[in-house]
């Protein structure tokens, strides 16, 4: 009941559970996963360690960093959170253990298939097959970065930004003093608090980069700091039976930390939600200037804006964003084999830049972009940046 109450109140999930992402998705899978697993190897039944099984390869599909993350919890739940295991349970250990570590055999069938298919595009190919040496440097990182202690102030910032309790220099503190008296308190619950412990911190340290660059990324992962936390507060709540002090201190801990999460979700959370545009917003800014002048078959250069999808996606048109990346160049081999691949009823229909992209002086580097695209020079202002329609789109409109 305590962990559920610090969850349920971090301002991490209270904001990013509104949105639809696969991190919360394979959370929850991860989840039934350990879940299940430890209840099959805790009651010797077979049955829940199948459902963990089944839940494990959907994890694993899902989201396989958040899966690698929870079967390594996994493992040292099942091996040291009730003490050193005993001899009489090594079959249902190595049964529970095997049963975590096989969804790493569909989730590599499904990496080689999905590299299969990034392999027939241009941009995809260069940054994001699972071999690309771009793609293990974003996703774990490089050890000149592991060792940037800047790298940890960042990420210590997204900590304490989304799940420690906002009133600056105390929330830390508090948090380490909650785990620390719990520890001491109910001396039993020093595996567990270490086990989360242990999945909280290898998310950063093995992905570095990932959870560097994006905070929604800790959605997948803060969730273990808060059980830690939980159960710490439950080791001060049992360690006097009879007694009612560590109950009342337990509670007022829980009721501190739960209200902060929610002041932190109110004064900085909030307002973004309340600043997002509204449906009616997005269609006169955005998907109305789009489809009045891009026809649905045709596509759209997207530029500026090749992380965010929600430009396509409201505009109701398909497109190519162009992944501005040192490695590859504007305009480049990679878009040149892009365009080649359309048909001519999926010829380009417009271009958008974003306003950032449009410095002073470099106005005679995209005339001579838009003229070779066959593009026009006169853009109108929406949402996401400035529109450039293909010149044959106005002819036809005039």
């Amino acid at each position: 009941f305590i962990a559920a109450c610090l969850i349920y109140s971090s301002p991490l999930y209270l904001y990013w559970s509104r949105a639809f992402m696969i991190e919360t998705t394979g959370l929850f899978l991860s989840l039934g996963m350990v879940a299940s697993v430890y209840a099959g190897h805790k009651r010797h039944d077979w049955r829940w360690l199948l459902a963990g099984l089944a839940l494990g390869i959907g994890a694993a599909l899902c989201k396989v960093t958040t899966w690698a993350i929870a079967g390594g919890v996994t493992g040292l739940l099942i091996l040291f959170s009730n003490g050193l295991p005993k001899w009489q349970d090594w079959k249902w250990i190595v049964g529970a253990g095997a049963l975590t570590v096989v969804p790493i055999l569909p989730a590599n069938l499904w990496l080689h298939y999905g590299d299969s298919i990034k392999e027939t595009n241009p941009f995809a190919k260069e940054l994001i097959v699972s071999t690309s040496p771009h793609q293990a440097a974003w996703n774990f990182g490089t050890l000149e970065q592991k060792l940037d202690p800047a790298t940890w102030l960042h990420i210590w910032r997204h900590i304490t930004d989304q799940l420690l309790v906002p009133v600056p220099g105390i929330g830390p503190f508090l948090m380490m003093l909650v785990l620390s008296t719990g520890a001491i308190a109910s001396p039993n619950r020093i595996p567990l608090i270490i086990i989360f412990l242990a999945g909280f911190a290898s998310g950063p340290i093995i992905f570095t980069n990932l959870y560097f660059e994006h905070s929604y990324y800790w959605s997948a992962n803060g969730i273990w700091l808060l059980l830690a936390v939980g159960t710490a507060l439950a080791g001060i709540w049992e360690c006097r039976p009879g007694k009612v002090w560590p109950q009342i201190v337990a509670l007022v801990l829980t009721f501190t930390i739960t209200v902060s999460g929610f002041v932190a979700w109110n004064q900085r959370f909030l307002p973004v939600l309340k600043s997002l545009p509204t449906a009616d917003q997005l269609d006169e800014s955005w998907r109305k200037p789009v489809q009045r002048v891009v026809p649905p078959e045709r596509t759209m250069l997207i530029l500026g804006h090749d992380w965010n999808p929600t430009a396509l996606y409201y505009a109701e048109r398909k497109g190519i964003a162009f992944p501005l990346r040192p490695e590859i160049p504007f305009p480049g081999a990679q878009l040149t084999e892009s365009l080649g691949k359309l048909t001519f009823d999926e010829r380009l229909g417009a271009v958008l830049v974003s306003e950032a992209m449009l410095a002073e002086g470099s106005q005679s580097f995209w005339v001579e972009q838009f003229t070779r695209l066959g593009i026009s020079t006169s853009g109108t202002k929406t949402a996401f940046g400035l529109l450039f329609p293909a010149k044959d789109l106005i002819l036809t409109s005039e």
